[in-house]
């Protein structure tokens, strides 16, 4: 039995899974397509993963545009009180979206479940990262999403210059109304980002 194989055995079985998993993530060049199938498989049973925060990095760490579906099938169906691992995969979904050249496209499902995080969760983590999340999907409901949350005072600035981030690039068409309230915004940070965004449309504007 040659170690790819042993490998999947040990992550095949709850007894043996996690310490697979840390092998893993200490040797992420053990992982070929057949381990990657089977962490593909892992990701719907996270409270299989003792430590769901280095299998996020570990999924984030290969890169692979794979892993993004079954990270949105799992986020997806997701009840925020009953899901200790959110944070974990929405970081990973966050970094592998951003990989990505284009938009990825998601369902009114994740956006509506994604939007209600990103502006009813208290403006913590989760609510920053379903941010990053939404202005990096192709659905025509995320520029209400977006938009409440670059206005919305109570998010993290970063949150909230994420939102900005998203309108700019998947909905331009609504940005310069969306500007023209966030250049008089009380944060210092959000107005820069506003100027620098308006800046970026009128030198658009006269290419």
């Amino acid at each position: 039995m040659n170690l790819n194989t042993e490998l999947l055995a040990k992550l095949d079985s709850l007894d043996t899974r996690n310490a697979a998993l840390a092998m893993l993530s200490e040797n992420p060049e053990l992982i070929d397509q057949t381990i990657c199938e089977k962490l593909m498989e892992i990701i719907a049973q996270p409270e299989s993963i003792e430590n769901t925060n280095r299998f996020a990095s570990l999924i984030e760490e290969t890169e692979d545009p794979a892993f993004i579906q079954p990270l949105i099938d799992k986020v997806s169906t997701a009840k925020l009180e009953k899901a200790p691992w959110l944070a974990d995969y929405l970081y990973a979904l966050v970094m592998l979206l951003d990989e990505r050249e284009e938009a990825y496209p998601a369902e009114d499902t994740l956006v509506h479940r994604l939007g209600d995080w990103l502006l009813h969760t208290g403006g913590g983590e989760i609510s920053w990262k379903s941010g990053d999340i939404l202005s990096n999907l192709s659905n025509p409901n995320t520029q209400d999403y977006l938009t409440k949350g670059a206005l919305d005072q109570r998010l993290f600035h970063l949150t909230r210059i994420a939102c900005l981030s998203g309108i700019m690039n998947l909905h331009r068409e609504h940005a310069p109304a969306l500007l023209e309230k966030l250049l008089n915004d009380p944060n210092e940070e959000i107005r820069e980002s506003a100027k620098r965004a308006e800046e970026f449309l009128q030198r658009a504007s006269t290419d």
